[in-house]
């Protein structure tokens, strides 16, 4: 009786083998994979044409070749053990418009991408290694999986042009530039990053027409702008130093701290304008001078507080936005210096005092002050 049932589960296990290995390593096996992969990628995707050209699976070999509308192709080929669950495989993926992948990525995406690289190792522990060819620029990656999760992630971008980088995400060609970017992260758990990002823009320039077709603006003058910034991932946060330098004015940034799980941003910040002539696009108010102001930066789910100080003409400027509600403090300004910077002519002269408290979303508000010692000069 013992016998009978070894010999029967026996032979139940062959034939369940022999059943897997007819359908995942036979040709036939291989055609119904390749034709369920078609259907089911066309199915989810119906701006795609997947057309799987040549799919081979053995017990220790991969070919995987399919093309993606005309000129977008994926190819993965290389060594595979199933039984040690190990691979050493070679992957290339084209994609020439990623617009027709929009049911896919469930966003509009524009452009073209290519990836070549390798993936070596097993379940276990995993290395992603490859290059990048995106937004003009070129990049390459060096990722380990443990567990199948990223572990360390080196990163490379070098030359990826801003305005493809727009486009690519369906976004107007605000500004051309140069971006790089050079990361090193040794944890990507959300709940626990280490690691650090670099990124830098150079040669950028401010579309002047777009801009000022969206934002209702005036830019006339060439609006140049270089960026550095260094950011520490440490626990759930992103703390970074920045620094922006335009041809209107400099941004400063020493600490900026973003919790990823609370979704809050604490920053300071520091802006230098080294001549107001340089803002008449903005102001379309003639004006001259200069001025530094520093400040802070809050903001939560529902909270967005903004405050700032300044000694400027002769006096001082604080000022506090919160949420839809901005105040500001002028203490012991002189009007000489005010009526010079807004070239007027300089007739009168005291120290003044202003208090401004204005809603903008009602778009209403109340503005008191008040001169002290005021007399015209004495050569009028």
């Amino acid at each position: 009786m013992i016998q009978k049932v070894f010999f029967g589960l026996t032979f139940l296990i062959l034939i369940i083998i022999g059943a897997v290995y007819g359908v995942l390593f036979t040709k036939p096996g291989n055609n119904y994979v390749a034709g369920y992969i078609e259907s089911i990628a066309n199915a989810q995707n119906s701006g795609a044409n997947l057309k799987v050209n040549d799919f081979t699976l053995t017990m220790d070999k991969i070919n995987f070749d399919a093309t993606i509308n005309e000129k977008s192709f994926v190819k993965v080929n290389g060594d595979i053990s199933l039984l040690a669950k190990t691979f050493d495989l070679k992957y290339e993926v084209d994609v020439q418009d990623l617009s027709t992948l929009k049911n896919l990525t469930n966003q509009q995406l524009n452009g073209n991408v290519k990836t070549t690289g390798t993936v070596i190792g097993d379940a276990a522990l995993t290395s992603v290694k490859g290059n990048l060819f995106v937004a003009k620029g070129q990049g390459n990656y060096d990722v380990k999986l443990v567990d199948l999760n990223p572990k360390d992630i080196l990163f490379k971008a070098t030359d990826l042009k801003i305005d493809e980088l727009l486009y690519l995400v369906n976004q107007p060609k605000y500004a051309k530039g140069d971006l790089n970017i050079d990361a090193n992260i040794k944890s990507a758990d959300i709940k626990n990053l280490d690691g650090n990002v670099k990124t830098t823009i150079s040669n950028g320039v401010v579309n002047n027409a777009l801009v000022n077709k969206d934002f209702s603006l005036k830019l006339k003058e060439l609006l140049a702008f270089n960026t550095n910034t260094t950011t520490n991932l440490k626990g759930t946060q992103a703390i970074t130093q920045a620094n922006l330098n335009t041809t209107m004015a400099n941004v400063e940034v020493q600490k900026a701290v973003y919790d990823i799980s609370a979704l809050k941003l604490n920053s300071d910040y520091k802006i230098v304008v080294s001549d107001f002539a340089k803002l008449y696009d903005l102001s379309q108010t003639k004006m001259r001078g200069n001025a530094t102001i520093n400040g802070n930066i809050e903001q939560s789910k529902d909270l967005l507080k903004v405050t700032g100080i300044s000694n400027i003409l002769g006096g001082s400027l604080n000022y506090e936005l919160l949420n839809d509600t901005f105040k500001a403090t002028v203490k012991g300004i002189e009007v000489k210096q005010a009526t010079n910077m807004m070239y007027y002519p300089e007739v009168f002269d005291s120290k003044a005092n202003l208090d401004l408290n204005y809603n903008l979303t009602s778009k209403k508000g109340n503005l008191q002050g008040n001169l002290l010692d005021g007399h015209f000069l004495p050569w009028f």
